[in-house]
């Protein structure tokens, strides 16, 4: 039976797991209440996620993103969950839509161009 389980990331993942951490707490977590109540999620704050670099994560830099791996959008993900599953489920659409699956298709790579920049 293991007693206990710690994780280690690359300095790298450990860096985007402690800004998305605090981008969560600062500008999410005082909303994030009164997003659910609303049903509206506000603007301001996707565009914040979006100029924090928390979109495009795994997209090629060719097409709008970082070129981070799917491990660091999930780290992000994950820690933008503790606070809101609706700003976290963003990121999820977000990295699924950009998905690198195929890099010969034309629709594809304009739509990477599009929404790696949100």
């Amino acid at each position: 039976m293991i007693e206990s389980w710690e994780i280690k990331f690359r300095p790298e993942a450990e860096s985007i797991r402690r800004m998305a951490k605090e981008f969560a707490e600062k500008e999410i977590a005082p909303i994030a209440d009164r997003i659910d109540r609303e049903n509206k999620y506000p603007m301001d704050l996707f565009e914040k996620m979006a100029k924090q670099g928390l979109f495009g994560m795994c997209t090629p830099p060719e097409y709008g993103g970082t070129g981070l791996d799917l491990l660091s959008t999930a780290i992000a993900a994950e820690e933008i969950a503790k606070v809101s599953m609706s700003a976290s489920g963003l990121i999820g659409i977000q990295a699924a839509v950009t998905a690198d699956q195929s890099r010969n298709s034309e629709a594809r790579n304009r739509r990477r161009r599009t929404y790696a920049t949100w």
